[in-house]
């Protein structure tokens, strides 16, 4: 559950991460689905087995640690908008009240750590993946009505996608393979990425059976009527709180690394994410999460597929 958190954030839950990276192929998405549920496989299972050996590296790395925070205070800026539009109701005192109890929660996960994270997906992500399903299927239409279009750029978006989603939990998932054996590995990689791409499948559906789509900032929220729009207002509200909880909790453990501690690392952590939200949900998804998907590859690459070059030495001698 928590690795699912990791990915399912506002810009899933919403459609708009998945309208960005997949949908605005047209039905060349499709293709490139199935090497996604590959590739979150392939990925879940290495960085469980090697995130012990990466967590040093990490460590050891200044210019590692700078790039992770500037990648999280991405994410977490666009979760934070999410939130916030997901959270607006006609009580200005009832908002304010909700995102202080956001930032709260905040404080507690930095100050709890990962036992206090683990509770909170446990309960929750299950919950939310039912009713994003539900939602699915009452928006879902039965044609596809989007052209079918650059097919090289689907493979390359498709692949920045996973690069984006691993980078910014791999340090989390690396810490929940410490304690697993090499079956408990393969069962959680394989639970976890069969679930994300069936619902990764069941939003392109949905979003390339509705003409205009694509041009929403929150496609799935704003195609819902009657009850089907207060439910996924829940969805995203959810997809939102677990992942803003998780990316915290990462980039408070990267700050702490460099000596930010208390005031200091929950102002970087919380503070400042909230401020670049006033950028907008929909600009953060559509021109920052590209950069943010290349800055995480370079991590992810640096962590666990660079030879440690102390280890090669040592093996030599």
């Amino acid at each position: 559950m928590i690795i699912i958190g990791m990915f399912i954030g506002s810009g899933f839950v919403s459609g708009k991460e998945i309208a960005v990276f997949f949908s605005r192929f047209g039905n060349f998405s499709y293709i490139f689905i199935p090497l996604a549920f590959i590739l979150f496989f392939a990925g879940i299972f290495w960085i469980l087995s090697h995130g012990e050996r990466a967590e040093e590296k990490f460590n050891s790395s200044k210019s590692l640690i700078f790039i992770s925070i500037l990648v999280n205070l991405i994410f977490t800026s666009s979760m934070m908008a999410g939130t916030i539009m997901s959270l607006k109701t006609k009580h200005i005192a009832l908002t304010i009240m909700l995102i202080l109890a956001l930032l709260f929660l905040c404080y507690r996960v930095i100050k709890k750590g990962m036992g206090y994270l683990t509770k909170v997906n446990t309960i929750l992500i299950p919950i939310l993946i039912i009713a994003l399903i539900i939602c699915l299927l009452k928006n879902a239409n039965g044609g596809h009505v989007i052209e079918s279009k650059n097919a090289v750029y689907a493979g390359f978006f498709a692949l920045l996608y996973i690069l984006m989603n691993l980078s910014s939990s791999c340090l989390v998932i690396g810490k929940l393979g410490s304690d697993m054996s090499k079956k408990s590995r393969i069962y959680v990689s394989l639970f976890s990425s069969l679930i994300l791409t069936v619902l990764l499948l069941g939003i392109n559906y949905t979003l390339l059976s509705n003409e205009n789509s694509l041009d929403l900032t929150f496609p799935l929220l704003e195609m819902s009527e009657g009850y089907v729009f207060y439910l996924m207002k829940f969805v995203l509200f959810i997809g939102c709180l677990t992942s803003v909880l998780s990316i915290v909790f990462v980039n408070s453990k990267a700050l702490l690394s460099l000596g930010l501690k208390g005031f200091i690392n929950y102002l970087v952590c919380v503070c400042l994410p909230l401020v670049i939200s006033m950028f907008g949900f929909g600009n953060i998804v559509s021109y920052l999460y590209p950069l943010a998907s290349i800055l995480g590859g370079l991590i992810l690459v640096s962590l666990y597929f660079v030879p440690c070059k102390k280890l090669q030495y040592a093996s030599k001698k």
